[in-house]
């Protein structure tokens, strides 16, 4: 069963053809994320006779956004970078960007448990974990498969050099 699950994605897909889908699905998610931020950050503009509140307010969600702005870029380079990867199959880039894609939702899962959000938030980030971690998985076996594929280089040995007497 472990065999079938390194040789095929969700057990319907071969092992490339799953990983290019999870590029582009990873890829729309972030964009779209990403889209969201800019929208808000647009639409985040200082008004007359505003109260203190409101500011602070304002200003957090700024802060906010920005940050999800920053992240969201950057997440959807990483997807590119996947992309890229699996059709150059560069190995060692395809491993690092499974640890990144494994680990880049531990931080909105424990922001989550820490300031106690409500249980469909709570219940999204832990969705976000787990399928983050399978598709990291994914990747990872992949990029182990395209590694056994690679014959080891071949190295010349020249014999000694037969002395005269």
């Amino acid at each position: 069963m472990t065999r079938l699950l390194l040789d095929q994605c969700c057990l319907c897909f071969p092992l490339k053809t799953g990983c290019i889908l999870i590029g582009f699905f990873y890829m729309t998610f972030q964009l779209k994320d990403l889209v969201d931020a800019v929208k808000i950050l647009l639409y985040l503009e200082p008004e007359e006779n505003e109260d203190q509140e409101n500011i602070e307010q304002r200003d957090y969600a700024y802060v906010y956004y920005t940050i999800k702005l920053v992240i969201g870029a950057l997440l959807s380079i990483l997807a590119v970078v996947i992309l890229v990867g699996i059709f150059r199959k560069k190995l060692l880039l395809l491993k690092v960007c499974a640890i990144i894609m494994a680990c880049s939702s531990f931080i909105p899962t424990f922001q989550s448990i820490i300031t106690k959000d409500p249980f469909n938030a709570y219940k999204y980030c832990i969705l976000a974990l787990i399928s983050c971690l399978y598709f990291g998985w994914i990747l990872w076996s992949y990029a182990v498969e395209l590694e056994k594929s690679i014959p080891p280089p071949i190295v010349y040995i020249r014999p000694p050099a037969e002395e005269e007497p």
